[in-house]
């Protein structure tokens, strides 16, 4: 089903994420999009002053998702964490092969600008690549870094849900399919979907 982030807007306090209050998480995201779009607004992408054609923009919504999911699943914020930039509906996998024909979105180049500048406190040194299998490779072999991998955003039975895992090194990572709410903080994680378990390595 299409995810509709209209739809996912209403809450019930009992909800509400109580295990790593965010007081500055919708401000941050909220003020980071303006920061964006007035910066954008001013020039096209190749320098010269925009028309009517317009500039990128991104979903707020989406981009709060997005950065919750990255947030949570990180486990070593301080070390260098690469996020592969295609939406892969595998994500929550171990596996890095995926056919590309299973990501069927990615994340532009202003998505990608803007949740770096949600994240840049939690995780300093975040990277959007464009390849993932040698770096996956690599770190699963020395480690020293994580990479992250996301699958689309999905409404199911009204809840949001964004497929998503983590490799941190050999037997180190976990994924799964992640239910995402949006709480008075913004959005967070709060446990895995009905029906899906957490692997651990």
């Amino acid at each position: 089903m299409t995810w509709d982030p209209n739809a996912t807007r209403k809450r019930d306090a009992e909800h509400l994420d109580a295990r790593r209050p965010r007081a500055s998480a919708s401000r941050t995201v909220a003020l980071v999009l303006a920061s964006l779009t007035l910066s954008l607004s001013g020039c096209a992408e190749d320098g010269t002053p925009s028309g009517s054609t317009g500039s990128p923009t991104v979903d707020e919504a989406r981009i709060g998702v997005y950065a919750a999911v990255i947030r949570d699943v990180v486990e070593f914020r301080t070390d260098p964490v690469y996020v592969w930039t295609e939406l892969c509906s595998s994500a929550e996998g171990a596996a890095f092969g995926d056919d590309l024909e299973a990501c069927p979105d990615s994340l532009s180049s202003s998505e990608q600008e803007a949740i770096a500048s949600v994240l840049a406190a939690d995780v300093p040194q975040l990277e959007f690549v464009q390849e993932a299998e040698a770096i996956a490779q690599d770190i699963f072999d020395h480690g020293g870094a994580e990479l992250v991998r996301l699958g689309p955003i999905e409404e199911v039975e009204g809840r949001t849900q964004v497929a998503a895992s983590h490799v941190c090194g050999n037997l180190c990572g976990s994924g799964s399919v992640w239910v995402v709410e949006e709480t008075e903080d913004g959005w967070a994680i709060t446990g895995p979907a009905p029906g899906h378990g957490v692997w651990i390595s």
